[in-house]
């Protein structure tokens, strides 16, 4: 009912996600209700990697809007979208 939709990560051995699940952040949703979710520059690089693999403009308009409305650490996602490949979705942003 609410609308939101929630990814599930699961751990991979990979440098990248080593470095997202430090990242995570702790959020409270209800009384006593917590739960972790990525940090926004992840959340960024894991939509311009689903551009990637499937072309679905949304991913770059929440990017575009992510970026407008949130200080994010940008030096962290280029090194990352340089590292994953992602540097010609990065440039249509």
């Amino acid at each position: 009912n609410s609308g939101i939709k929630i990814d599930i990560v699961l751990d991979k051995d990979t440098e990248f996600y080593q470095s997202e699940f430090l990242r995570k952040q702790k959020v409270e949703i209800a009384p006593e209700v917590s739960i972790f979710i990525a940090s926004p520059e992840d959340i960024i690089l894991k939509k311009l990697d689903f551009f990637r693999e499937g072309g679905s403009e949304k991913h770059l308009v929440d990017i575009r809007e992510m970026l407008m409305s949130s200080d994010v650490d940008r030096n962290y996602i280029e090194k990352w979208v340089d590292e994953l490949g992602l540097s010609k979705v990065w440039d249509k942003i």
